[in-house]
Formats: C-alpha cells, sequence, structure tokens
C-alpha cells in the first residue's frame, strides 16, 4: 500500500530564513514534503497562503530562537498546530539559539537543539517525525 509523504510545515523567523531553508532541502531528500513561506508568490494573500499551507500539513517544525519568540505569525501558527488534533505529537520544536523565554507550553514538547551537523540534525527530526506517524 503506498503511503503518502508526510507534509511538514517548518515555523521560524525572518532571521532563520536561510537556516530554514538548508533543512527543507535535507528533509526534502529524505522523503518529506516540506513547505515554506518562499513558496508564496508576489501577490498571493500571505495570510491565507500560511493557513491553507497548515490545513494541509501533518506535522509542524518550530525553528525556536528569541526572534521567533517574538514574532506574531510564530505565535499564529503555534496556535493553530496546538488546536488541531492532527499536529498532536507532531509539533517539533529545534532550538537554534538560547531561547530563555521559550513558551512554556513548548517546554513540554520533545526538542532538539541545533547543531553544526545539519545532516544529523535533519536525520534526528526525520527519525522523530517517523515515530510519530507510527502511531
Amino acid at each position: 500500500m503506498h503511503r503518502s509523504r508526510m507534509k511538514v510545515f517548518i515555523s521560524h523567523s525572518e532571521r532563520d530564513r536561510e537556516l530554514a531553508g538548508d533543512i527543507a532541502e535535507r528533509l526534502g531528500r529524505a522523503g518529506l514534503d516540506v513547505w515554506r513561506d518562499t513558496e508564496i508568490v508576489s501577490g498571493q494573500n500571505f495570510a491565507q497562503q500560511v493557513a491553507t499551507a497548515l490545513d494541509s500539513s501533518d506535522a509542524m517544525i518550530v525553528l525556536l530562537s528569541p526572534e521567533w519568540v517574538g514574532s506574531r505569525w510564530g505565535r499564529e501558527e503555534i496556535n493553530f498546530a496546538l488546536g488541531s488534533a492532527r499536529f498532536e505529537g507532531r509539533v517539533l520544536p529545534v532550538e537554534v539559539r538560547p531561547t530563555p523565554d521559550m513558551p512554556w507550553v513548548l517546554r513540554h514538547f520533545r526538542h532538539l537543539k541545533l547543531t553544526r551537523d545539519l545532516n544529523r540534525l535533519s536525520a534526528q527530526i526525520v527519525e522523530t517525525l517517523a515515530h510519530t506517524s507510527d502511531d
């Protein structure tokens, strides 16, 4: 039986746009279908495109940083994921910089820390998400 690829939404701050792209590329090579806001073309309604992407995603990776914590978009994206049964157990924070103001709710999730080895980090993300799809 053919299983469709898990669709993953990456939530990140503007500062981490390039890092998100690097991680998305590695996750894509590992077989995940990764959505990023770079898929939005000029003239499209940004909020509507993000909402559509969230509606069609199975998991969320949060590139956690002080900038993300201060982002209105980050808060809205995580609130959506936390309120959706589809994302239950499939929100994975990845701390990319020390974030003492990490939202309390994210402290209860298993989370990873950014290392210099993006290939290893990406493999850890894939492994973690694979275990959530077995449930």
